[in-house]
């Protein structure tokens, strides 16, 4: 930014010391004034933004060493519940997506990493497994020839529709906590 208002400070000055014998001075001298003012503000609006970067870097490491090992314990438990509920969400987006078809396990685990690597550039190797088993578990995807066991590869998956899951996490989080009041 400075080295472009460098280069059309000199350009400016040269061309009016050029054109204008008479009063040249002036102008040369309101330019360079001009420039040393620009590359002043953007000297300072450097400074700034580096004096606020450190401030934040700074707070968050200061924030983090005075968390015990507990509290980095729960961070850590917490991100873990994170991404195995985003694991269970994307499997059951992309079971959705095969409508009243379904898909196999195999078909979910391509679909969910393709979708990682075009969107994150990450090549992920998509624990289809326990997304099915967090999405069973919440009964949120049905078989749909029940002869096949649920561990055969040629298993054909649906997932439920979206109102119908929606009512099923409603449920569940509506009774997560039973409790007597008397």
């Amino acid at each position: 930014k400075m080295l472009v208002s460098l280069v059309l400070a000199v350009v400016a000055v040269v061309g009016k010391a050029r054109s204008h014998t008479t009063g040249g001075v002036w102008v040369i001298v309101l330019l360079v004034g001009l420039l040393l003012f620009n590359v002043f503000k953007t000297y300072k609006a450097m400074q700034e933004s580096k004096k606020k970067y450190i401030s934040t870097v700074t707070e968050t490491l200061f924030r983090r060493t005075l968390d015990s090992d507990v509290g980095v314990l729960y961070y850590l438990m917490e991100s873990m519940e994170a991404q195995e509920l985003k694991e269970a969400i994307l499997g059951y987006y992309f079971l959705l997506e095969h409508g009243a078809e379904g898909a196999t396990a195999a078909q979910i685990d391509s679909a969910c990493e393709n979708f990682l690597k075009d969107q994150f550039d990450v090549e992920v190797d998509f624990e289809v497994d326990d997304s099915f088993a967090k999405m069973a578990a919440m009964k949120l995807m049905d078989k749909k020839d029940s002869s096949l066991q649920d561990d055969d590869p040629n298993t054909v998956w649906v997932a439920k529709p979206l109102d119908e899951a929606l009512k099923v996490l409603d449920h569940k989080w509506d009774n997560f906590f039973q409790y007597n009041v008397d």
